[in-house]
């Protein structure tokens, strides 16, 4: 398993709304994983302190068989399924990815799993190759350590509260190059200076999620980390010396803190913009100068979803800051702010279930890069409407429904347009999108009526609908008297043709371009 989490990939990809990530784990022989998983959960039950190699070494071959968290959607849905999760629990799931906030541009299933607290999600863990949790395990030595080298994930350990220098030293030997390698104590609230020394020795991602405190002596003993990367939890403000100790941080990926309400360290914010991952998401205000201190990256992401106000200042000392990827709350946006962040040259993303006001939007349109907003379900009509002069692309990725009215206003934007999650398009929905004059995907629709394909075909730009399966014969030819190099379809075969029994209507027709 050599596919590291999402939130710390080494450099960002472009937003892939469709799909996720081809499987990378293997699944063979169900019925010796099943054998060896019982195994494991009858050798590893909580309370055993100290469990030996041969159990270690039974847990991560069990754990390896398992399906991958990376698989494609319908693997990871059926994955679920098998393990006995409700139909209702994996659509709720599915909305909770959709609207969390995570770092990196295609985070998805694998970074909100590693990322979340919640029991009822934690729960769901196990049923993934790349994530081993070892209850009841307390303490480590090298020997009993050594099966875990093998294995490629993350490994928690919920029940190390207290953790001493000789289990940390233990988990030396994991990690090595393997970017998927993580280790995460959950139970730890406080790092002791001498743990904390041999914790730095592990090369792997390393997550301490609920710390209380981090002292500056152990601060500065992590620092001297050379892995992945550090996740420093529960931390919702650093003292200054503690800041300035973890700032001399040697990490590949730098530091993330999930949980920071206040960045106030000048060394500190220099330390982040040095990563392709500035990821604060429980920053509610921060200061110009800090800002300018975060200036410098070259061309990764700038995150700080949780700001309760945008104002002209903080944009002026976001755009030109070095940065590709700007994610800010698309409510606390100002309209004069937002005229600043348009020439921002990079991708703008708008986060939050509050749409942004068509001030804002207005403002925004004359941005020439993509503007995305993962998280807005309900698009009103007069927010699309100001979205219209916009020429780049146009990204909603959770919005499922569109009235004729607004579809109609999304159709007249200029630019590409993407409706990840719109899986049902009526005749009036698709004559109002059919305006859309450079590119217009809708990768979850799966069946199309022969009047919706007839207002779609009549697309000027070029339409893409790689999720499609089922389709009219008179609908199909509609869309296939399109020219080749304008229409995205899977392949013919693996259509299936439904009879028609309204027939091909021409009563509703596309706007002219």
């Amino acid at each position: 398993m050599r596919t590291m989490p999402a939130a710390i990939r080494l450099r960002l990809r472009a937003a892939a709304p469709i799909g996720l990530p081809a499987p990378h784990v293997a699944t063979p022989c169900r019925r010796a994983a099943i054998a060896a998983l019982l195994l494991a959960a009858a050798l590893l039950t909580p309370g055993d302190a100290h469990a030996g190699s041969a159990e270690m070494a039974a847990a991560v071959a069990a754990q390896r068989a398992k399906p991958s968290v990376h698989a494609e959607e319908e693997s990871v849905r059926q994955a679920l399924a098998e393990a006995g999760v409700s139909p209702a629990t994996i659509a709720e799931l599915s909305a909770a990815v959709a609207t969390a906030d995570l770092p990196g541009m295609t985070a998805g299933l694998d970074a909100f799993l590693f990322f979340t607290r919640e029991p009822r999600w934690l729960a769901l863990r196990p049923v993934f190759a790349e994530f081993l949790t070892l209850k009841g395990v307390t303490s480590l030595d090298a020997e009993t350590a050594a099966p875990l080298n093998a294995y490629g994930g993350v490994i928690s350990f919920p029940d190390i509260v207290d953790l001493k220098a000789s289990t940390a030293a233990a988990l030396r030997g994991f990690g090595g190059d393997d970017w998927g390698a993580g280790i995460e104590l959950p139970g730890v609230r406080s790092l002791t200076a001498a743990a904390a020394a041999e914790l730095a020795g592990c090369q792997a991602l390393l997550s301490l999620p609920a710390l209380d405190e981090l002292p500056v002596e152990s601060a500065r003993a992590l620092a001297a980390h050379e892995g992945i990367g550090i996740v420093l939890g529960g931390l919702a403000r650093l003292p200054p010396d503690a800041a300035e100790a973890i700032a001399n941080t040697r990490s590949m990926q730098g530091l993330l803190f999930p949980d920071l309400s206040q960045l106030d360290s000048e060394p500190l914010a220099r330390r982040l913009a040095r990563q392709d991952h500035v990821f604060l998401p429980r920053v509610s205000r921060i200061e110009p100068a800090i800002l300018e201190a975060l200036r410098g990256n070259d061309g990764g992401e700038l995150a700080l979803p949780h700001l309760e106000t945008v104002s002209p200042a903080v944009a002026k000392a976001m755009v030109g800051g070095g940065y590709y990827w700007l994610s800010l709350p698309a409510a606390a946006i100002e309209p004069a702010a937002a005229e600043i962040l348009a020439g921002h040259n990079g991708q703008l993303v708008l986060t939050g279930t509050t749409p942004p006001r068509p001030a804002t939007v207005a403002a925004l349109a004359s941005h020439r890069g993509s503007i995305r907003l993962p998280c807005l379900a309900r698009l009103a009509t007069d927010v699309a409407e100001a979205f219209a002069p916009h020429e780049g692309p146009l990204i909603f990725e959770s919005v499922s429904r569109l009235s004729p009215a607004t579809a109609e206003a999304l159709g007249r934007h200029r630019g590409s347009l993407i409706l990840a999650a719109l899986a049902e398009v009526s005749p009036e929905v698709a004559a109002g999108l059919a305006g859309s004059r450079e590119l217009l995907v809708l990768p979850r629709v799966e069946q199309l009526a022969t009047p919706a394909a007839a207002a779609l075909a009549r697309t000027p730009g070029r339409l893409s609908l790689p999720g499609l399966r089922r389709i009219p014969a008179a609908g199909l030819e509609k869309l296939l008297a399109r020219e080749t190099d304008r229409l995205d379809l899977p392949a013919r075969e693996t259509l299936e043709l439904l009879p028609d029994s309204r027939g091909l209507t021409d009563d509703l027709v596309a706007p002219e371009p």
